[in-house]
């Protein structure tokens, strides 16, 4: 997991949440104990967040805290212009390496991150996020365009499941980019050129109370 390059964690904590209000708090400890790991091996840690709490619970565990301006804590905005705000406010090198951590994934563990630094290290990557199998083909997807008639997501005649191309779920389980990469990425974090880490299919992501009931971490 070594690396010549700079490296730092961003977790983003937005106050707000209409599925499960206050998720980010409930969710902080799992994530901070990898931040924790991370930073005990060089890396710099910042909470980009809007939430006084979070940002207590942050400076205890000698996180840098970037205050998020109004316009990036709306629920509307992107997730790049929430970095952008990030590389800006605290003036990274354009070589720096970002590792974003959502705290909605609480089964990620610190062999996950070493495994897809090495990955994105390994394939000279500027960008990568991560892919999991998709339950349902988008290939099997309708719209509903009234009460009784659809149209298909994606126009094909396959009739034979084999014959559809293989498709997976983005997934921002974890996403790394360079700094210098930023700007040509999309809202998602993602271009022609960023590479995907392979997850398991079970990788949770915490929106709603169901997705919270029986899960581990």
């Amino acid at each position: 997991m070594s690396s010549l390059r700079d490296h730092v964690v961003v977790i983003p904590a937005r106050a707000g949440s209409k599925g499960l209000p206050g998720k980010n708090r409930i969710l902080f400890d799992a994530t901070a104990v990898v931040a924790e790991i991370l930073m005990s091996r060089g890396d710099r840690v910042i909470v980009t967040t809007d939430d006084d709490s979070i940002a207590d619970f942050s400076r205890r565990r000698s996180f840098d805290v970037h205050t998020r301006s109004p316009k990036t804590a709306s629920d509307t905005s992107s997730i790049k212009s929430v970095m952008n705000e990030v590389v800006s406010a605290v003036s990274l090198g354009q070589d720096t390496v970002v590792t974003m951590l959502y705290l909605t994934y609480p089964q990620r563990t610190m062999l996950d991150v070493g495994m897809a630094r090495q990955f994105f290290e390994k394939l000279k990557a500027s960008s990568m996020l991560c892919r999991k199998p998709v339950k349902v083909s988008p290939y099997l997807c309708m719209y509903p365009e009234s009460h009784s008639r659809a149209k298909q997501v994606i126009q094909h005649s396959f009739f034979r499941r084999q014959d559809y191309p293989e498709c997976f779920e983005l997934s921002h389980f974890i996403s790394q980019f360079v700094v210098g990469e930023l700007p040509r990425l999309n809202d998602q974090l993602f271009n022609d050129e960023t590479v995907y880490f392979p997850i398991p299919q079970g990788v949770v992501d915490v929106d709603l109370q169901s997705d919270m009931d029986g899960l581990r971490w």
